[in-house]
């Protein structure tokens, strides 16, 4: 159990030796990769697919209107998140060394703990956008279905008696008025 537990740290600190040399060697590449990833995923993706989304038959959506309100918020998001990241490439590199530096003075779990809390924030704005989006959709389901309960007609609802008892001047006027 002892050598166990010795061979994991050893190993955990050569693994993060590795990377850590692996993100300063290759940085100028990464960044690139990181941009052009970035890159597709607002402007062929995100955007692309809220574009669609918003002209999209009614089978998926409730209201025309309130579509292209929810589309029109995205698209505002995702801009907002393509300005964010424009500003935060400048400190790529440097969070970049953060991690290649904190791989080889702390072992492999550190940078890698490291990068999924920044993918995490990095998709925060989904995040809340989906549970925002999410919410408002499940307000309309719930008034529709309210709705629906409020005027559907059911046999339990009779008319009073006095309509029951003379509705044939009803009836007469309705059929004169129809065709």
């Amino acid at each position: 159990q002892k050598h166990a537990l010795w061979s994991n740290i050893i190993m955990d600190l050569l693994m993060g030796f590795i990377l850590g040399a692996a993100l300063l060697l290759n940085m100028e590449t990464i960044c690139s990769w990181i941009f052009a990833l970035l890159h597709y995923m607002t402007d062929a993706v995100l955007r692309s697919g809220c574009v669609w989304l918003m002209g999209v038959p009614a089978g998926f959506k409730l209201n025309t209107e309130l579509a292209e309100l929810l589309g029109m918020i995205s698209l505002n998001a995702i801009q907002i998140y393509s300005t964010l990241w424009f500003m935060v490439g400048g400190f790529l590199r440097h969070i970049i060394q953060g991690l290649a530096f904190s791989g080889i003075l702390l072992g492999f779990t550190v940078p890698v703990s490291i990068f999924i809390d920044i993918i995490q924030l990095a998709t925060l704005h989904v995040t809340m956008l989906q549970w925002l989006i999410s919410l408002i959709y499940s307000r309309q389901i719930q008034t529709v279905t309210s709705l629906w309960r409020l005027f559907r007609t059911s046999n339990r609802a009779t008319l009073p008696e006095s309509f029951q008892r003379d509705r044939s001047p009803l009836l007469q006027t309705t059929g004169t008025w129809n065709p």
